[in-house]
């Protein structure tokens, strides 16, 4: 059996309400499968250094052989020389434009990797064989979030929204289409936020923002995260003091900083909601180093995506 078999497996046998240390043990797992798949940045990139090497000189290679060509039609007088000698051409060139198509898709790769952390893309795989994901496109968008509530809604708006919930699993947007309150999303330059008390949700251009703010949606109306979250934020946080977030936000904003990797997700609002899975998710899929540097916050997070 697979290590995500095995996941499966455990969460189909699993019953009743899951406990943090069972959410994490969940998490503890799907973590170890995504380090199996891993692939160090700079040992990828080695790999793509080489690869265009050899690219590099096929295309040049081409190209010689293309100058030939070229050469040999000019200088040739018999007429089936010349039209063997143009059909060679005409394929050359459609070698060389097709060399360098791979030759830039590699390059788009190299830059990639220190962009953008590939465990992200290895989660949204491995969740996926674990459970429905997304789902969401253009045809079915509106049946999980109400487009016309707002009038300035636009495509953007309706991309945006598609892009971040489709990194959820799918029961959790059957969850949202049941809340009470439909998901009204529309678009903004300034802050972006979710209203819980009338299911508004401002998305912005950047995903990582749109994914956090879907957290709080899911965090309002999936069972068992919230209280999960409870749990978590009191352990974590156990004899921590209310400290104000600092430059940038309001007085009245104030934190519990333990040791998370952004004080922003000790952040408190009396027990009503908390920043925990918004941040967490928001770094499992767009940031996930940042994630991996506090290992008791991967597990739970993943262990929250893998079970609830």
């Amino acid at each position: 059996m697979s290590p995500i078999d095995r996941i499966k497996d455990t969460i189909a046998n699993h019953e009743g309400d899951w406990s943090l240390d069972e959410v994490q043990d969940i998490g503890r797992q799907l973590s170890e499968e995504i380090s199996r798949n891993y692939i160090d940045p700079m040992v990828r990139a080695e790999e793509i250094s080489v690869q265009q090497r050899d690219l590099y000189h096929e295309i040049e290679a081409q190209k010689t052989r293309n100058g030939e060509l070229n050469r040999l039609i000019k200088e040739t007088d018999d007429k089936a020389l010349k039209k063997q000698y143009r059909q060679e051409l005409a394929e050359g060139r459609a070698r060389r434009k097709e060399l360098e198509g791979q030759y830039e898709e590699l390059s788009k790769q190299y830059w990639g990797l220190f962009n953008n952390d590939g465990r992200s893309a290895i989660l949204q795989e491995n969740l996926a064989q674990i459970r429905d994901v997304g789902g969401i496109t253009e045809d079915n968008v509106k049946r999980y979030a109400d487009l016309e509530a707002y009038p300035d809604s636009t495509d953007r708006t309706m991309k945006a929204a598609i892009e971040a919930m489709n990194c959820y699993p799918s029961a959790w947007l059957e969850h949202s289409q049941d809340h009470w309150y439909a998901l009204q999303p529309h678009w903004t330059t300034d802050r972006a936020y979710y209203n819980t008390g009338t299911g508004e949700i401002r998305f912005n251009e950047r995903l990582s923002t749109n994914v956090h703010e879907m957290g709080h949606r899911f965090e309002q109306c999936v069972p068992g995260i919230m209280q999960s979250e409870r749990e978590f934020y009191a352990r974590r946080t156990a004899g921590e003091s209310l400290e104000w977030l600092g430059q940038g936000y309001d007085r009245s904003e104030k934190t519990r900083k333990d040791k998370f990797e952004n004080a922003y997700m000790g952040k408190d609002y009396g027990g009503a909601a908390y920043e925990l899975v918004s941040m967490g998710f928001q770094y499992a899929f767009t940031d996930y180093g940042r994630l991996a540097k506090d290992p008791d916050m991967e597990t739970w997070i993943l262990g929250l995506l893998a079970t609830m």
